[in-house]
């Protein structure tokens, strides 16, 4: 897990508002550097001392009632951070030493708030145990005291979401007010709350409408459920309805005016799947009522802004864009301030689709400087660990290879083979199916027809790794990949890296990788030459640092960089086994490539999406300044990437983004295109070098 706090910018879409309707962009702007949208993958928050130090005040303050100690807090928190600030955990902390501190008559008029009351009791429950367990996890970083891992991430990711986006002083960062108004409820309406969490909203909703209207609030999780109810059962209303909504569908069946989403939208746009956005999308459009309005509450990115942290946002003009295609014509904008908007759309008919599926979601206007949305697909998917699970018949094709491989019965083998014979079609393009594949031919392969399948010597040692020992590390792959069996790791804690490594491992250096992705013909268009240095970064187990040390040969040298101890050991052993002399292991940072040779070509496959989407933006100026740095003036920077490809195209199984994001950002870097390759529509191959002038960051 990496951390840091670090400052999130990118850049602004301005709508233009007339007579209370807002125009739909024709464009969204892209002469910045900065992303349009981000998903916190890493833990983007590392306390400070000083919050640290707070933080356990504010637990002795609500577990003792003492004011002094309240006090203290609050001086601490006046010194952290202004009093306006972005939503972040300090928010809530300082709300509950704000009461803590108050006097008997100003604590009871707080409590009259249902809301407030419903905090507070659940924070200070039991001495102060759940705020405890919270400021322990959060701010201390000592893992949560419970027997089942997805139990103690549910209550983390819960205690977080409820401290940071419910607590009270919600309303005086978001402007809460001008939300409520621009919405225009009436008494006797009826609303979605779609993404209710706690119920923040769906409180403002109820009064709002009266006890002639009715609120539905839709929430998946069972804690946010149950905090949600307990606040209704104290507050007495009667016009609330709890849903319990899925991935899917918002599971209410209308009519009603309006649907409301708050916190979740960019979620949807950059991690969910085409199919799970379209059947939630459905779902609104079917329970709004002819006229009805969808109302969008989300952050987006804000130049010279600082962003909140662990928190997804994406530019207001890829919603739009989107949701245009959708059905959804945008008739209300507000920014409530730089970093937090709301967009209302009224429901309208969705876009026709062609007769021929466009080649790309995006296009590119005035010369690279704005960016258009042409269709409902996003223009990046992340995606998240959900999206990976395996299902229906990969794990029964797992379940065929690990009994062969077990009992070395070909029948096993023979149903595993059918089943990817069946799915590599359809289905996952580019995933570990085609390398079980191989594995089963290898299987049962007679030693002839065994030795022409491993091939090359490379392959030979990765055909090795994971059969030695009776096929050792291909059944621990199995079982962790398709949830087989239980697999005791020696260090708890290295399980995700040993999954990461294994996992990368068989992707990557996939010997039938060449089948799908032509990587030879991409080795071709680089135009390697003898004696060049190449600078392979994030080279994962080594599959292109091999090939181009073969290209530059005795006098040429690669460096394969990495950020994965694993990665290089592996990539250390087929060097050393092989008595390869013209590679260098490089360990890099995710904000330096630390290489200090100059370098003929910096490649980067299927890691500009990290870059874009993932990374924020002090360590992406470091890194790709360490890129500019290494590259000779004549030097070639090349992105081979995952592109995301029309609704009649197999999509790449993995994370993906549009070509143009990336041709954009990089020119803001001082990069200009000079060559763009796309040998299957899964995968694209840019290559650039730096412009003339090219701006560097001192």
């Amino acid at each position: 897990m990496i951390k840091g706090r670090f400052v999130f910018l990118a850049a602004v879409v301005c709508g233009v508002v007339l007579a209370g309707r807002t125009t739909v962009p024709a464009a969204i702007r892209t002469a910045t550097r900065f992303s349009l949208f981000h998903v916190p993958f890493f833990d983007e928050f590392t306390p400070t001392e000083d919050e640290r130090w707070a933080a356990m005040r504010t637990v002795t303050a609500v577990a003792k009632n003492d004011a002094k100690a309240a006090a203290e807090a609050l001086a601490a928190y006046s010194r952290i951070e202004p009093e306006d600030t972005l939503g972040t955990a300090n928010t809530g902390l300082r709300w509950l030493c704000t009461y803590v501190a108050a006097a008997p008559a100003q604590q009871e008029e707080i409590r009259r708030d249902p809301y407030n009351a419903a905090f507070l009791q659940y924070w200070s429950a039991n001495g102060a145990a759940p705020l405890k367990q919270y400021v322990d996890n959060f701010f201390r970083g000592l893992p949560l005291k419970m027997a089942d891992e997805q139990e103690a991430h549910d209550q983390a990711t819960f205690l977080d979401h409820l401290m940071r986006f419910n607590n009270p002083r919600r309303g005086d960062w978001e402007r809460s007010a001008d939300v409520l108004g621009a919405l225009g409820l009436k008494e006797g309406g009826t609303i979605v709350d779609a993404a209710a969490a706690t119920g923040c909203y769906t409180l403002k909703f109820s009064d709002a409408v009266g006890a002639t209207g009715k609120v539905y609030a839709v929430e998946t999780g069972s804690r946010p459920e149950e905090f949600l109810k307990s606040v209704l059962k104290q507050s007495g209303r009667r016009n609330i309805e709890v849903v319990k909504g899925r991935a899917d569908s918002i599971a209410v069946a209308g009519p009603v005016d309006a649907v409301f989403m708050a916190s979740r939208y960019s979620e949807i746009y950059t991690t969910w799947t085409l199919q799970d956005r379209d059947a939630l999308v459905a779902s609104i459009r079917e329970a709004l009522k002819p006229d009805g309005t969808l109302a969008i509450l989300d952050h987006g990115p804000a130049e010279g802004q600082p962003m909140p942290g662990q928190q997804a946002w994406v530019e207001k003009g890829l919603l739009v864009g989107q949701l245009e295609h959708y059905g959804f014509s945008l008739v209300r904008e507000k920014q409530l301030n730089p970093q937090r908007y709301l967009l209302v759309f009224r429901k309208s008919a969705p876009a026709a689709p062609g007769k021929t599926p466009a080649p790309s979601p995006a296009a590119l206007t005035d010369g690279g400087r704005q960016i258009q949305v042409t269709s409902r697909l996003s223009l990046g998917y992340i995606l998240t660990i959900q999206a990976f699970e395996a299902k229906g018949e990969a794990i029964e094709a797992g379940r065929h290879l690990y009994k062969a491989l077990e009992t070395k019965d070909m029948a096993e083998a023979d149903a595993a083979l059918a089943i990817y014979q069946r799915l590599i079609p359809v289905q996952n393009y580019g995933s570990e199916y085609t390398a079980l594949q191989w594995f089963v031919e290898t299987l049962k392969a007679t030693d002839a027809e065994r030795q022409k399948l491993i091939g090359d010597r490379y392959t030979g040692i990765y055909y090795r790794y994971f059969t030695d020992n009776d096929y050792a590390v291909l059944k621990e792959y199995l079982k962790r990949r398709y949830h087989l069996g239980t697999v005791v790791d020696i260090n708890p804690d290295d399980e995700g890296e040993r999954w990461t490594f294994l996992e990368d491992l068989i992707l990557f250096n996939n010997p039938r990788r060449e089948s799908w992705e032509k990587t030879s013909t991409m080795i071709e268009a680089l135009e390697l030459k003898p004696g060049q240095v190449i600078a392979d970064i994030g080279s994962g187990p080594g599959y292109y640092s091999f090939q181009f040390a073969e290209k530059v040969g005795p006098g040429g040298r690669v460096y394969a960089i990495d950020i994965n101890d694993r990665h290089h050991e592996y990539v250390a052993e087929a060097v050393k086994q092989l008595g390869i002399d013209n590679i260098t292991i490089v360990h890099s940072r995710t904000d330096d490539i630390t290489v200090t040779d100059k370098v003929d070509l910096a490649y980067l496959c299927s890691l500009y999406h990290v870059i874009y989407g993932i990374n924020t933006l002090e360590p992406r100026d470091n890194f790709i300044e360490s890129i500019k740095r290494a590259l000779k003036p004549d030097g070639v920077l090349v992105v081979a990437d995952n592109d995301v490809v029309p609704e009649n195209v197999i999509p790449y199984h993995g994370p993906r983004i549009v070509k143009e994001l990336i041709i954009a950002q990089l020119r803001n870097y001082g990069f200009e295109l000079v060559a763009t390759h796309q040998f299957i529509p899964q995968r694209y191959v840019l290559k650039f070098k730096l412009a003339p002038q090219a701006p560097s960051r001192q």
